[in-house]
């Protein structure tokens, strides 16, 4: 969510006659799109890309993020680790 608007301002403004059509899939949708040239271009996690056939490029690098609600007990925590989020319902 907090990717794409940008990036699909900035092709718009650029290339403004270029037909953008948005789709939310799994992996293995897009992957298989990608292969059948049903997609010409997908943004995803580059390291959950399973097939050798695809190339990616990374565009952005983000660390990992723990999102909680607003009044989750973990956030009283200074840091919180793997060890205190396994104990977590996922």
């Amino acid at each position: 969510g907090y990717f794409l608007p940008n990036h699909l301002e900035k092709l718009k403004r650029n290339f403004p006659k270029l037909d953008i059509q948005l789709f939310e899939l799994n992996r293995e949708a897009i992957e298989e799109g990608l292969l059948s040239n049903r997609y010409d271009i997908a943004v995803l996690l580059t390291s959950n890309v399973l097939n050798p056939d695809l190339i990616t490029e990374t565009l952005l690098g983000s660390r990992r993020r723990l999102w909680v609600a607003s009044k989750h007990h973990l956030l009283q925590r200074e840091s919180v680790g793997l060890k205190e989020i396994s104990q977590e319902p996922y």
